[in-house]
């Protein structure tokens, strides 16, 4: 299928549209001619960002975390399918179990209500699509199998876990039709400051140091805008029947060559980039990969498609952008 000209005209919601992934969707339904729905915390913030991301749609500033807004969102949209990409946890400031619950594991499974009651059923595809993420796997045995063992090791990951668990019980209850992508190591422009990407951009720009441990982590790093893309392509999955996907490239790299790749880019010297100096014991640990690859061929079978941008491509486009 042509991946997404049938969104044009469409009535689309985008829950979190000013973030990370949420601007990168919204740009890219912007110019597949949906209409566009964003809703976002603080509206005067979220237009200087859509402006930056060329997204032009129309902006509704909403609590998330209130049931009596979420409501009265929908009851105006009545849109033809959700994307869900609010979630609460990643940045270090963000550390209250109350918000966490209330966004990751509570929002889900009332937006699939929502969209029950309010939604047109004129969409084809999806009526939801959730972002998941890679953190609901935690230590498990199964090598990120989508129907493997599940066990994280962080509130981000355990709450994530419980809206992807929820919103399948609510969609098999009402007849929804709802998919999560669990989302692996997104990069690229948008990202926020004080993670590897944007620290090394800095590095670039100031001449500073980068304090980095020894990189032998091993991590699916895939690009926000090929995120943005495989999202919109579930979107357009017609089955009924319930599913979670690995959003991922299907190919590891360490930490270690994704930051030469990254100096490479951006002319960072090796007396730069410090490995080792910071231990593993102060990186928070969300999720372990020590595995062969992570699977995507239920992506790949579905889709007939999986994220092409390679790494090095990548840090590129993130710094040109």
């Amino acid at each position: 299928m042509s991946a997404n000209d049938e969104y044009s005209g469409a009535t689309v919601l985008v829950l979190g549209a000013s973030g990370f992934i949420g601007r990168w969707v919204s740009r890219r339904l912007c110019n597949r001619g949906a209409d566009v729905h964003l809703a976002v915390r603080n509206k005067a913030k979220a237009l200087d960002i859509f402006n930056s991301y060329s997204v032009d749609g129309t902006a509704h500033e909403v609590d998330l975390s209130d049931t009596t807004q979420v409501d009265g969102l929908y009851q105006r949209v009545r849109p033809d399918i959700t994307f869900n990409l609010a979630g609460y946890g990643i940045g270090p400031d963000e550390r209250d179990g109350h918000a966490a619950r209330r966004i990751n594991a509570d929002l889900p499974a009332f937006i699939c209500r929502a969209a029950s009651r309010f939604g047109t059923g004129n969409w084809a595809g999806q009526q939801i699509v959730h972002a998941g993420s890679a953190a609901e796997y935690g230590d498990n045995l199964d090598g990120f199998a989508e129907g493997g063992s599940t066990d994280p090791t962080s509130l981000y990951g355990v709450t994530k876990l419980e809206g992807t668990r929820a919103l399948a019980a609510v969609a098999e209850e009402l007849g929804v039709a709802a998919v999560t992508a669990r989302i692996f190591n997104a990069y690229g422009p948008g990202e926020r400051a004080g993670r590897l990407l944007p620290s090394l951009i800095e590095a670039a720009k100031t001449g500073t140091e980068v304090r980095l441990t020894d990189g032998r982590q091993k991590r699916d790093f895939i690009y926000v805008d090929d995120i943005a893309e495989g999202l919109l392509r579930l979107g357009r999955v017609q089955d009924s029947q319930y599913h979670t996907f690995n959003l991922a490239t299907g190919t590891f790299t360490t930490v270690k060559c994704f930051v030469e790749m990254a100096a490479q880019v951006l002319g960072l010297g090796a007396h730069q980039l410090k490995f080792g100096s910071i231990s593993m014991a102060e990186q928070e640990r969300d999720w372990n990969m020590d595995t062969k690859a992570v699977p995507v061929g239920r992506l790949l079978q579905t889709l007939n498609w999986t994220p092409s941008t390679s790494v090095a491509t990548g840090i590129a486009k993130t710094f040109k952008f």
